[in-house]
């Protein structure tokens, strides 16, 4: 064959590579953003599901004591 043949099937190749590879990098980058934005999605709801455990906590507090403002600690 000619060396025009073999460095065209060369350059082939190296394209086939290079998508493949790009191809890998655009799946991970695109999985480690999905697998950031539900770790931050599940610490915003835990978060938020606490506030409002302290919140309605401190509300029934304050019911049944009578008193306006009532300091807490949680031990």
């Amino acid at each position: 064959m000619a060396d025009h043949v073999h460095q065209e099937m060369t350059r082939n190749w190296i394209l086939v590579y290079l998508r493949l590879v790009l191809l890998i990098v655009i799946k991970d980058v695109f999985l480690s953003l999905v697998s950031f934005l539900n770790k931050s999605k599940n610490l915003m709801d835990r978060t938020l599901h606490e506030i409002h455990s302290c919140i309605t906590y401190s509300f029934l507090v304050r019911r049944q004591s009578g008193f306006g403002i009532v300091f807490h600690s949680k031990a």
